[in-house]
């Protein structure tokens, strides 16, 4: 997923979410919830979903977007 794809579904800036996962920005309380709520709606998988699932979780490891992603999701939840 694109930066841009990925703020379009948290219905911010791209460029704020850019400063946001470079650590320039803090996580606000209304973006934390936005991450929330968007992390929540993921659909559940279905069994015929497997392998999709894993294909889709092995691009998810290679993308830096998704790490830091991850990364402020995380730092969003220790503060």
């Amino acid at each position: 997923m694109t930066q841009t794809k990925l703020a379009a579904c948290l219905n911010v800036d791209q460029g704020h979410l850019s400063k946001v996962l470079a650590g320039k920005e803090p996580v606000s309380t209304k973006m934390r919830l936005r991450m929330a709520s968007l992390l929540n709606s993921w659909p559940t998988p279905r069994s015929g979903d497997l392998a999709l699932e894993a294909e889709l979780i092995s691009e998810l490891r290679k993308s830096p977007i998704f790490r830091e992603f991850i990364r402020a999701a995380l730092k969003m939840h220790k503060s």
